[in-house]
């Protein structure tokens, strides 16, 4: 896909193609985004009714840990679940468990794509070999600390590889990074085939000049019957009514408290406007989903989406009613349709060079704090 002019030009192209009638990219980043069942339930961007509207989407499979944890290795696009990730359960995320909560709430398989990684992250000062051991903190990296391209990390160190875990990782004594490299590209393509998936997309293809990831997917999806497919039911689902909304009759207000002469009226705390309320006080161990509230510094924020560990006042905040959050959110939503590429069974399509790197966490890393995530 050439390079456009404009954002809008892209998003334009996206939109308008023939082969593309409507596309979730959600790789609106953070840590799990949307591979996170707790952000799943919690709606929103990730809600599965949205593919109501879609053809498909893109069910982001990496990000999922990162140096936002900076003393701790680990995965970064495992498949499944790894039985040694010392974090807590609620920490924990794997590929196949975001894929099968959208299942789970009804999405058809063969409307999910699997989101793959042209890039690592990574941390120096790692002790060891195997994952989830100490390090010193994140590993250099050309857009931002602790994240490189698969083509500068393919031959760091040594490769290891876990089949119980569908993950890969590269050690040389020093720096540890997690990353998708042919043999862990295999195996999820395997799984997209076994549960009758989409296919898979990749973030971004500039970080493999060579096509080395691709080319294991479509060993493994590129097999069967050549297209174009015809035939077989069209399948048109049954709308749900609207629901029938009774007004309920204007009661008669009651003032909170009478003013007699002499006297100063004391007004109702819970009828003060509700971004000026403060709200339980911001803590560090607590995990945020979008929409949570905390005070911090004598202000209310509302987190923008999941968060654990984040200031508020920084990237995954916005000041209580505030509109950050909708800016930042349309602005992500214009980039990713701009930006994302999509590996179909049937075939695969190219991103461009000139197409770097808008990584947003939203636009940080879980999405994350700051720059953390923006590429």
């Amino acid at each position: 896909m050439p390079a456009q002019s404009s954002i809008s030009q892209r998003s334009s192209r996206l939109i308008s193609s023939a082969r593309i009638t409507s596309i979730m990219a959600i790789a609106d980043s953070t840590r799990m985004r949307s591979a996170n069942p707790l952000d799943i339930a919690a709606g929103g961007w990730n809600d599965p009714r949205i593919f109501q509207s879609l053809d498909y989407g893109n069910v982001q499979g990496y990000d999922l840990h990162g140096t936002w944890d900076p003393a701790l290795t680990g995965h970064q696009g495992n498949l499944f679940d790894d039985p040694a990730d010392t974090r807590a359960a609620s920490s924990q995320f794997s590929v196949d468990k975001g894929i099968k909560a959208y299942i789970d709430a009804g999405i058809a398989p063969e409307h999910l794509g699997m989101g793959l990684a042209m890039f690592g992250r990574g941390w120096t000062g790692a002790s060891q070999a195997e994952p989830w051991g100490p390090a010193a903190g994140a590993g250099p990296g050309t857009w931002e600390p602790g994240m490189e391209d698969y083509d500068k990390l393919k031959n760091i160190g040594a490769s290891y590889y876990d089949a119980n875990v569908g993950a890969s990782w590269r050690y040389d004594g020093n720096q540890w990074w997690s990353l998708d490299d042919a043999q862990s590209v295999s195996a999820k393509a395997d799984y997209v085939r076994s549960k009758g998936l989409g296919g898979v997309m990749w973030w971004d293809t500039s970080g493999d000049r060579d096509g080395e990831l691709p080319a294991a997917a479509f060993a493994k999806l590129g097999t069967g019957v050549a297209g174009p497919v015809s035939g077989g039911a069209i399948i048109n689902p049954t709308p749900t009514p609207d629901l029938t909304v009774t007004p309920e009759p204007n009661p008669t207000a009651t003032p909170d408290t009478t003013a007699t002469p002499g006297t100063t009226a004391t007004p109702n705390p819970d009828s003060a406007d509700p971004s000026q309320q403060c709200a339980a006080a911001w803590s560090s161990t607590l995990v945020y989903l979008g929409g949570g509230v905390a005070t911090y510094g004598g202000h209310s924020y509302e987190a923008k989406w999941w968060t654990q560990g984040d200031t508020p006042g920084v990237g995954e905040w916005a000041p209580l009613g505030g509109s950050g959050r909708l800016l930042t959110t349309s602005l992500k939503q214009l980039l990713a349709l701009a930006l994302v590429v999509s590996v179909l069974t049937a075939g695969c399509t190219g991103g461009s060079p000139h197409h770097k790197r808008m990584r947003s966490r939203p636009l940080g890393p879980p999405p994350g704090v700051g720059a953390r995530r923006q590429r």
